[in-house]
Parts: C-alpha cells; sequence; structure tokens
C-alpha cells in the first residue's frame, strides 16, 4: 500500500496509523506497546511472496526505498543486534553495558481514571482492568481460585506519567523476569484442572492482527474519501516475534507427548485410497481390516504386560508403529480419547466402556462384565453402573467442563433437553449446575462494573436457567 501511494502524484507526505477498535477481539486484534513495527503483511504470510519491498522513513520525514543489503535495513532485521538503527555489523562493534530497566514501566498500571479518562483501559468512566485495586494484607484466593495478591499500605510512592502511584495500581509480575527482559512477564500458578481453559483461549486466537490504513497531507489531516480501499487488515509481527524466527527458535512446545487413540465400532475402520482407485483392489487390501485399535487387541494376546493396561494407557508403555504395537524403550506417551457426544449411541457407549476394560482381545470381550456376555455396549455400560440416573450424561457434561466455555456447555444441555434424552433433567441439572454457570459472576461482574461482586449460589442458579431459558426459546 505505501508502494501505491508514492507512485500517486503530489503524495510526498505519507503515514501509516494503526487503528485500535473496541469492537474487534482484544486477543487478537491490539495495539503494539511499544514505537516499533518489524512487518505489517495485508491478509497473512503467503509462500508466493517474491523480493521484500522496503520502504524506510529518515528522520527528515522523506521516505526512501532501499533493498536487503542497505546497510539500514541490517537494524530492521536484526533488531536483538542493532536496537538503535545503527548501521550493519563491523568487526569494532562494542559490546552493550547492562544498565537495568525501569521496572515502574512495566509493573505499574496506568495512570487512568480521573487522572487521565482517555487512557485505553477506560471504558464508561471505569478502569476495564479495576484499577486500582484494594489494599490486601497477606495474599488469598476467591471462591474461583483466582488468587488475590497481597497489597501492602506502607506509604510507597512512585510518579508515572507525573501521575502519582502506590501499590493498588501494581501489575502482578514476576520480579526477575522483568529485570532481564526489560519487558512485562506474567507468571500464575494453575492451581485448578479447568485452567487450562484459559491456557488454550490463546493458544487458538490466532496471530496478532491490526487494521491499518494510509493518510495523505502534511501530517496527515486530509479527510478520508474511500474508507474501504484504504483500509487494511493486516498480520501484525512485533520486532522480537521477528528475531525469534529469524533465529529457528520454536515457536511452541509441550511435554509430554500426547497420543490420540483411535477406536471404532466393529467394520466401521477408516479406509485411505485414491479417487482413481478401483474399489475391487481396495476391499481386498490386508490393510483394510487392520487398525490401530484392532492391533491393541492383537497385542493384549502377544504382551502380558498390556493386560493391565486399558486403551487409553497403553502408550505409556508400548509404542505404535505403522501397522503394529511394540514395546516402548524410553520415555512415555499420554493417550487421549476424541471427544464422543451423549447422543452418538453405541460408539458413545464403547468409549465408556474403554475407559474401564483392560486386557480386552476382541469386541466380545469389551461387551463381557464379571463373566456375562452382554449383547450390546450399553447393556454392558448399564452392568458396570456407568449409565445409572443419567450418569453417562453427568460425566460427558463433567468431561465437557475441562475443556469447553460455559455457554457450550449449556448449548450442550439444551440440545439434550429438546431431544427428550434425559430421563431426570433435575437431577442433572442438580449435579452439573456449577459446570453451566461457570461465567455466571464473572458476566454480572463486568456488566455491573463490579469487580468484587459476590453471589450466593441460588442467584447463580437463576441466572444461569435464565441463559437456558433463552437458548430454549431461540433454539
Amino acid at each position: 500500500m505505501a508502494k501505491e501511494k508514492l507512485h500517486e502524484e503530489n503524495n510526498k507526505n505519507v503515514h501509516l496509523r494503526l487503528l485500535g477498535k473496541r469492537g474487534r477481539d482484544g486477543r487478537t486484534y491490539n495495539l503494539p506497546s511499544v514505537s516499533e513495527v518489524a512487518v505489517l503483511i495485508v491478509g497473512d504470510l503467503d509462500a508466493a511472496f517474491g523480493d521484500r519491498d522496503i520502504i524506510i522513513e529518515c528522520k527528515s520525514g522523506k521516505l526512501q526505498r532501499i533493498n536487503e543489503l542497505y546497510p539500514s535495513y541490517l537494524p530492521l532485521q536484526y533488531p536483538l543486534l542493532f536496537p538503535y538503527d545503527e548501521d550493519g555489523y563491523t568487526y569494532d562493534i562494542p559490546f552493550a553495558k547492562s544498565t537495568g530497566h525501569d521496572s515502574t514501566k512495566f509493573m505499574v498500571h496506568g495512570p487512568c481514571g480521573i487522572v487521565r479518562k482517555s487512557s485505553p483501559c477506560m471504558a464508561n468512566g471505569r478502569c476495564t482492568k479495576y484499577f486500582p485495586k484494594k489494599y490486601i494484607a497477606e495474599t488469598n484466593f476467591d471462591d474461583d481460585g483466582y488468587p488475590i495478591h497481597r497489597r501492602r499500605d506502607n506509604g510507597r510512592v512512585i510518579l508515572k506519567d507525573g501521575v502519582p502511584s502506590d501499590n493498588r495500581f501494581v501489575v502482578p509480575h514476576n520480579r526477575f523476569l522483568l529485570m532481564k527482559y526489560g519487558g512485562h512477564i506474567n507468571v500464575e500458578w494453575c492451581n485448578q484442572s479447568r485452567s487450562i481453559k484459559y491456557l488454550f483461549k490463546y493458544i487458538n486466537k490466532g496471530y496478532d492482527r491490526v487494521t491499518s490504513f494510509c493518510e495523505t497531507g502534511s501530517n496527515g489531516v486530509e479527510k478520508i474519501v474511500d474508507e474501504v480501499s484504504l483500509f487494511y487488515d493486516c498480520r501484525y509481527i512485533s520486532s522480537c516475534e521477528a528475531a525469534w524466527r529469524i533465529f529457528g527458535y520454536d515457536i511452541q512446545y509441550k511435554n509430554s507427548a500426547v497420543e490420540r487413540s483411535s477406536f471404532h465400532l466393529p467394520n466401521e475402520q477408516y479406509v485411505v485410497f485414491e479417487d482413481s482407485e478401483p474399489l475391487e483392489r481396495v476391499v481386498n487390501r490386508n490393510s483394510v481390516r487392520e487398525s490401530q485399535f484392532l492391533a491393541w487387541m492383537e497385542a493384549n494376546k502377544k504382551f502380558v504386560g498390556g493386560r493391565d493396561l486399558t486403551y487409553v494407557e497403553f502408550p505409556r508403555k508400548f509404542v505404535w508403529n505403522t501397522d503394529h504395537w511394540k514395546l516402548r524403550k524410553q520415555r512415555y506417551s499420554i493417550g487421549r480419547f476424541f471427544y464422543v457426544p451423549p447422543g452418538s449411541g453405541d460408539m458413545y457407549y464403547l468409549r465408556c466402556l474403554l475407559n474401564v476394560i483392560r486386557g480386552a482381545t476382541s469386541y466380545e470381550d469389551i461387551k463381557c462384565v464379571n463373566g456375562i456376555q452382554y449383547a450390546t455396549f450399553r447393556d454392558a455400560c448399564y452392568a458396570l453402573g456407568l449409565l445409572d440416573d443419567d450418569k453417562e450424561y453427568i460425566d460427558g457434561i463433567t468431561e465437557a467442563s475441562l475443556w469447553a466455555s460455559a455457554h457450550s456447555i449449556r448449548l450442550l444441555f439444551v440440545s439434550l433437553l429438546l431431544s427428550e434424552t434425559l430421563a431426570r433433567p433435575d437431577i442433572v441439572w442438580t449435579s452439573c449446575w456449577k459446570y453451566l454457570c461457570e461465567d455466571v459472576v464473572h458476566k454480572q461482574r463486568k456488566i455491573l462494573h463490579h469487580p468484587v461482586l459476590v453471589l450466593g449460589d441460588d442467584e447463580i442458579q437463576n441466572l444461569g436457567l435464565l441463559e437456558i431459558e433463552k437458548l430454549l426459546v431461540n433454539g
């Protein structure tokens, strides 16, 4: 877009502005916190990109196109080595002297509130981050398991942008990481299993993006006429991410290895073939009658050590090798089943049985309970007590609560109600209302701008039932 502007006549003053809109998802569309941008890519990364079109703005305000070998480009490509826009590498380049960082720049919120109503965190005259906080003598946890950090009233005050701030404005931080990297890095202790949902929200939110547009004229005073053609939805890459990718560092890391344990009903395994391949040849292939799940049953016949393990526990001691299981020699892996909705019939009942059945060598073994052979997976589940009093649906909602949002769980509950699947909906509600109403208090705190709002169980249930009623009416 800058290239097109430079070719236009009488447009010597071109500026690129980044826009922050509250209507967009703030986790994805967020403005940079520092005055530097490594790359703005319209749309997203494309393998078809050719040579870079690099335009720099000199201190005089003049725009100049340069190539990748220009000395001024090296500081942009290696920001860790040349943070102050020096020319490229020279043999006598001096070592940087560490002078520490001003911690108040990163660990103190604001200024905002009455003293600065234009702060980005302000909405409807209030701080959306609920600063200033209250003084707290000791760190403790609220009813949802979130920490309430200690904030001592010791009279200590610092000036930030000329505004005095005390401990009520301090953002939780790790002092060592802050001083080492010169930036705010928050470290929290995950003290409950549902905290994993918070982590997945950020993993799956997508790349950082920003909305930008070009403006012309002195200081950008000329009005925009065609907003549609001038606005661009860009992927934003900061200098730190650019450096991280340049040096080839890992973008993500997980431990331990998680292996998806696939399973299927009899004669319903997946078969992969080419569109042009004759159907007769596909059916006669030996691999058609093979699968990871069937190989597990065969492995139980061969390995005595695997007969004490359920199917999902099997990867801890065995490794899947293309078409068979073999003993694991090092490390271990964690097996996981894919989610199956309770309304899926035999597939759901098979999954319930595989969580408890050990050492099965056939489908008949899976349906055998205490020496009695049952005709269906559902009957076997009843014999094991897995389906008494809508227990399968309660277990399904409880399992989904570990990774799904409260709204998604309410949709599941509404689907069960509309399909008349539940025998005793009141029992299911009594057992699962905390999962169905998990976000109720948070919503009310945002609506009422009351960060420490406390609601009783009856109030939470009534508000949760109101949300379910809305879904039933719209469903």
